[in-house]
């Protein structure tokens, strides 16, 4: 069973993002948070929706966490609202970055990444794109300071700099892989 999140401000859960159900006992289901931890929350935050509705584009984040993304794909008005603008050509979209040292996203070939920072919990990234254009999966490598980078990597495609805190201040300065 799939369900999505309806409920703004769940600890680890982003509304409008579809997970798996692992255990349901009607009052309760558990499912995989964006953490990749197996939590309990209750099932009035979430809608049942069939399997079938799901977009088929959406990209499926983690191995092991099926958790789907559909907010990054399409415009969802029943949990964000009617949409304001619809821009056919070039704009500037947001994205939900994985806080991993290697990562890959889906972005409209040729998007240019001009801004990446972590707030409240969760590391995001800015880029202009142009939406008639297909997708292209695109590589990253993030390294922390003081940390080691291999002689053959190619420090060029700098994209940016954001702090994340995990029991102390971490620096980490993110590169594309070409």
């Amino acid at each position: 069973m799939k369900v999505e999140c309806i409920e703004r401000g769940l600890k680890h859960l982003t509304r409008g993002r579809i997970y798996s159900v692992l255990q349901s006992n009607g009052e309760k289901i558990q499912i995989i948070n964006d953490n990749g931890s197996a939590c309990y929350y209750f099932s009035y935050r979430f809608k049942r929706v069939p399997e079938a509705a799901i977009d088929r584009r959406a990209k499926i984040v983690g191995k092991s966490a099926d958790i789907i993304v559909t907010d990054e794909i399409g415009w969802n008005p029943e949990t964000r609202g009617p949409q304001m603008a619809n821009p056919q050509a070039r704009t500037i979209f947001k994205y939900q970055v994985p806080t991993l040292e290697q990562f890959e996203l889906d972005l409209p070939q040729d998007a240019q990444l001009i801004r990446i920072a972590h707030i409240d919990g969760f590391t995001w990234a800015w880029a202009v794109v142009d939406l008639r254009k297909p997708l292209a999966s695109r590589k990253f490598r993030a390294f922390k300071t003081g940390a080691t980078i291999p002689d053959d990597f190619d420090t060029s495609a700098y994209v940016g700099f954001y702090l994340i805190y995990v029991q102390m201040e971490l620096g980490l300065y993110v590169f594309e892989e070409k």
